[in-house]
């Protein structure tokens, strides 16, 4: 479980989040929705650790402790098993698809990204889980390929994959559906409904793309202004008076 608690931040007088409580249950999958610069992306940086809170705290809680994660780095972070895939692509466009993936695999904090390191690296055990997140991304056919020569939609898969290689318990996805391909939409629907969900506890997507992910997020969390106006089940939250106001004037 994450909790954040009375969360405040600003950047030069803007009050990007203001007074936000929010406790993020094990085994659900999140959507933070709201217009552009109401403090969605915001959030996921103060829980991902690359923003700190002006004031307020940010907990991992689990059934035997509880663990204050406010001044930590996101590196630090990621030994809780909090994982982030950002906006724009941050794969390695000078290895392969599968590449990206064993160098996702090694200890974090290891200087020995050359293929030379990759090849004593990889085992028989991480081929397999390799092989199966390939195939749960619909890579298989585009693994040999540069991560630079893959399409958009197909580099966001990848990114998704380069975390979950880690078994991630808290996945940090930032517009992981903006500009992709309908093709690519249906597997990152599969990815993320049939295998991260079984493999992170917590999920917390950022999106403006409320059609598709009121089919998978069991939350909606309806942000503006950097506060938080309601919570809900997304097909109830979208027919209240507060999404309304929102997207409509």
């Amino acid at each position: 479980m994450i909790e954040l608690k009375n969360i405040y931040k600003t950047f030069g007088g803007v009050k990007a989040i203001h007074n936000v409580s929010l406790i993020f249950e094990d085994n659900t999958i999140y959507a933070l929705v709201g217009p552009n610069g109401c403090g969605k992306t915001s959030l996921l940086n103060i829980i991902s650790g690359f923003y700190t809170p002006d004031q307020g705290d940010v907990y991992w809680i689990s059934e035997f402790q509880k663990k204050c994660l406010t001044n930590m780095s996101p590196i630090n972070r990621s030994q809780f098993g909090i994982g982030r895939v950002f906006q724009e692509s941050r794969n390695f466009t000078d290895f392969t698809v599968e590449e990206n993936l064993l160098i996702s695999l090694m200890p974090i904090g290891s200087d020995n990204i050359f293929r030379s390191g990759l090849k004593k690296f990889s085992t028989d055990q991480c081929s397999q889980k390799i092989h199966n997140l390939l195939e749960w991304g619909g890579l298989i056919e585009s693994r040999t390929k540069s991560a630079q020569n893959i399409s958009y939609g197909q580099s966001k898969i990848l990114g998704i994959l380069s975390l979950l290689t880690r078994n991630v318990k808290v996945l940090l996805l930032d517009e992981p559906f903006e500009g992709v391909d309908p093709i690519n939409l249906k597997i990152l629907n599969k990815l993320i409904m049939c295998h991260a969900k079984k493999m992170s506890s917590i999920i917390i997507i950022v999106t403006h793309e409320l059609e598709f992910v009121k089919d998978i997020a069991d939350i909606m969390i309806l942000m503006n202004y950097g506060t938080i106006l309601e919570s809900g089940h997304p097909q109830e939250l979208m027919i209240s008076k507060n999404f309304r106001e929102v997207y409509l004037g």
